[in-house]
């Protein structure tokens, strides 16, 4: 019989949920909430250190010995150069066969969050004309549909090869939605909205994105073979166009600066207040569920 008591709402109460804090890192979450250090982190649980999401941004709190650590890796998999004459210059490309230099410090970890999408556009990806490279061949063309796959396929093996899933949770952040009106980031878009959607009609089509970013994830997903949760924050984002910095994007700003904002405006990433505390309280009761779980597993093979 499943145990209902794990959906309860106490759940998301660390005090009921978590009694012993002196090494779960609960009251770091408290902490680390209140502040809004950053738009992703949570919380390990056993005595050693424990990281979280995969940067070169680290938060340590000693009293909860908890380690949070950010790794800025856009598409999970290596950029590179690849040499192209004898006089040093060199081409960016993409490895779709290596991930990224720094997972390997990372796989005895707590926790694992990866998350990769916005990145995979054509604009940023040269349209795929000489910019993917599997060992010594950079192909001349290639999908971006096709690379992303490759690229997840990559990863994926990463894990399946490195994590032990009965120590280390895994999660994917799913694709968040870029808010652009009359223009995109580098064509004068806008997001000035002040209020979120409220009608599902007006919201962006998943067929209106190019490339199908949503999809990719999802059918990439569905080949992992190791247990992996999927934080899927896709159509949540999607009311919130008027959660951007927008113009706002830092405070005290010069004249010139208002200008230039004004006109090259961030509908892309998020205020840290509103969406990101969002996902971040859907990952926090997802990591507790978790932990009830293996309270309830435990607890029945003891009175077996």
């Amino acid at each position: 019989m499943k145990d209902l008591s794990l959906f309860s709402p106490d759940i998301l109460n660390p005090d009921t949920s978590f009694p012993d804090k002196a090494n779960n890192g609960v009251g770091f979450y408290r902490h680390i909430h209140f502040h809004r250090m950053h738009d992703g982190f949570l919380v390990g649980k056993s005595s050693r250190p424990s990281i979280l999401r995969v940067a070169q941004e680290h938060a340590q709190e000693q009293d909860y010995n908890v380690s949070v650590e950010y790794i800025r890796s856009a598409f999970l998999v290596q950029e590179w150069e690849m040499p192209v004459d004898n006089n040093g210059t060199k081409k960016e490309t993409l490895r779709l066969d290596l991930v990224a230099r720094s997972y390997d410090t990372y796989k005895d970890a707590d926790v694992l969050i990866f998350n990769t999408g916005n990145w995979w556009t054509h604009e940023k990806t040269s349209e795929g004309k000489g910019y993917y490279q599997e060992g010594d061949h950079v192909h001349e063309k290639l999908d971006v549909i096709e690379a992303f796959d490759r690229a997840m396929s990559t990863w994926a093996r990463w894990v399946e090869a490195n994590v032990n899933p009965s120590k280390t949770h895994v999660f994917f952040r799913g694709y968040t939605f870029s808010h652009f009106s009359k223009g995109e980031w580098n064509s004068g878009g806008q997001c000035d909205s002040k209020e979120p959607i409220k009608d599902d009609k007006d919201l962006l089509s998943l067929d209106e994105l190019s490339p199908p970013i949503p999809q990719m994830i999802d059918n990439s997903l569905r080949k992992v073979k190791s247990p992996v949760s999927y934080l899927n924050v896709t159509k949540m984002t999607n009311y919130r166009h008027d959660a951007h910095p927008s113009s706002y994007r830092k405070p005290n700003t010069t004249e010139e600066e208002k200008r230039d904002f004004q006109t090259h405006q961030d509908c892309s990433h998020w205020c840290l207040p509103g969406v990101p505390d969002t996902w971040n309280q859907l990952l926090f009761a997802q990591l507790l569920l978790s932990h009830k779980q293996r309270q309830w597993n435990q607890s029945k093979n003891v009175h077996v």
